[in-house]
């Protein structure tokens, strides 16, 4: 349970799932959250 003084924030489903997906996009992950083929390459990663 958080502290009594602190403040809980409640979103809507289609607010966070927008929010998750922009998130996703920012760190070129796939809608899975799986890093793209191109992002693991770009990290050294790509026979992963």
């Amino acid at each position: 349970m958080p502290p009594d003084d602190e403040e809980r924030v409640s979103l809507p489903p289609e607010e966070f799932n927008k929010m998750l997906d922009e998130y996703y996009q920012l760190r070129e992950w796939d809608e899975n959250g799986i890093p793209t083929k191109e992002k693991l390459a770009d990290l050294g990663l790509g026979k992963f």
